[in-house]
């Protein structure tokens, strides 16, 4: 099955058809962990999911509509409610200030649509300490605000951050899928 909202995108049937329903009805949590090997179309999944939860007006069906003042303002990935936490170049980790300064910049109430959007992309490189500071946001976080986080690995992860969000597990599709599609 494929929705508009995540076109292009081969598998991952039962979260496309999630997301679609959750993002049309307005219905989102307000912490997802994306976790699954990698190149299964994890990061690309939550960039759709972004898109239209920026989006100022989105169809009907969670589809953004690409012309309100937050649609006009994307620029791939850069949105002025979009707030991400990523590894630096040449880092080998994210430390506890970044976090910080993830967390700082979450707080403000978005202007141009109904959310603030925290991505972590890369999870598995926050250090534990980073971590233990994030889990705050994640228990006690702003109505506005919806983080999306991104794991290739679960290992790493303290139970009490897994626990706190709303889990979608990415799997391999089986190689007769992937010759129809």
């Amino acid at each position: 099955m494929e929705t508009t909202l995540f076109k292009g995108l081969i598998g991952q049937e039962r979260w496309q058809k999630y997301f679609a329903e959750v993002l049309a009805r307005q219905k989102m949590s307000h912490a997802y962990l994306f976790s699954g090997p990698e190149h299964l179309g994890k990061r690309t999944f939550v960039g759709a999911v972004v898109r239209s939860l920026l989006c100022a007006s989105p169809a009907t069906s969670g589809v953004p509509c690409t012309h309100c003042a937050s649609c006009r303002a994307w620029r791939g990935e850069a949105h002025p409610e979009l707030v991400e936490l990523k590894l630096k170049l040449e880092a080998t980790s994210v430390g506890v200030e970044e976090v910080r300064g993830f967390i700082q910049a979450l707080v403000s109430t978005p202007s141009l649509g109904k959310y603030r959007v925290g991505v972590l992309r890369d999870v598995n490189q926050i250090t534990l300490e980073g971590l233990s500071v994030l889990l705050k946001t994640i228990e006690e976080p702003a109505q506005s605000v919806v983080l999306l986080l991104v794991a290739d690995r679960l290992h790493p992860l303290p139970a009490t951050v897994q626990s706190r969000l709303q889990h979608c597990v990415f799997t391999p599709m089986k190689r007769a899928a992937l010759a129809v599609a």
